[in-house]
């Protein structure tokens, strides 16, 4: 099984938004791509599927979280998920995502981790061995 995830967003009160809920068309493509191949996938969509859930960011007292906590999004993956692929529309997001990646490995130690952030020229992938 290959589980893609869309994080969720951050939200700022004090400035410029930093980041507004949009679809995640990329994932969506990938998703395709994989089913057509015939490999099982599933899409988490960690900000569409709680829009109206929003809670502090942890770090900053100025920030918000809007979507899905981690424990949530950790609880849709499938229990027999080999990769495990979060992306990162958006730099200011990679905190997060770094943060729902090292917390995703916790409880998936064997899947293949592939971590995708979009104004970079490569994608980087792990696995515990």
């Amino acid at each position: 099984m290959i589980t893609l995830i869309n994080p969720p967003g951050i939200k700022t009160f004090s400035g410029l938004q930093m980041h507004s809920p949009n679809p995640p068309l990329g994932l969506a493509y990938i998703a395709a791509a994989i089913k057509d191949a015939g490999l099982p996938c599933q899409v988490i969509d960690g900000t569409g599927l709680a829009l109206d859930e929003v809670r502090p960011y942890p770090d900053r007292d100025d920030f918000m979280i809007q979507g899905l906590s981690f424990d949530e999004i950790i609880a849709r993956i499938h229990p027999d998920a080999e990769v495990i692929g979060v992306a990162c529309m958006f730099s200011t997001l990679w905190p997060l995502v770094n943060k729902l990646a090292w917390a995703v490995r916790e409880k998936f130690p064997q899947a293949w981790m592939v971590l995708r952030e979009r104004t970079r020229s490569s994608s980087s992938c792990a696995r515990s061995t």
